[in-house]
């Protein structure tokens, strides 16, 4: 009965004491003398309006080359290609 209420009691407190030695990993580079810290992105997936249209204009390529033997299909893909990526 002791054994399981100590694990039962490790298994609650684990988790807090994971986060702590996290929290000490990433600053462990602040207080080296030799070593920087490595630059933090908060941001990285943020994606602006023209990535986001590139990668549109990009998917758009794609499936034109894919429809290679439906040709009225590739055309659409074409009309479609030319009017939102052309045009801007």
């Amino acid at each position: 009965m002791k054994k399981i209420l100590l694990l039962s009691i490790v298994f609650v407190f684990l988790p807090f004491i994971q986060s702590v030695s996290a929290e000490e990993n990433r600053n462990q580079y602040s207080t080296s003398i030799m070593f920087k810290a490595p630059e933090t992105h908060e941001n990285t997936n943020h994606k602006t309006e023209s990535d986001l249209h590139n990668q549109h204009c990009l998917d758009l390529q794609k499936k034109i080359k894919d429809l290679e033997f439906l040709p009225v299909r590739r055309n659409a893909a074409r009309e479609r290609y030319k009017t939102e990526c052309l045009n801007k």
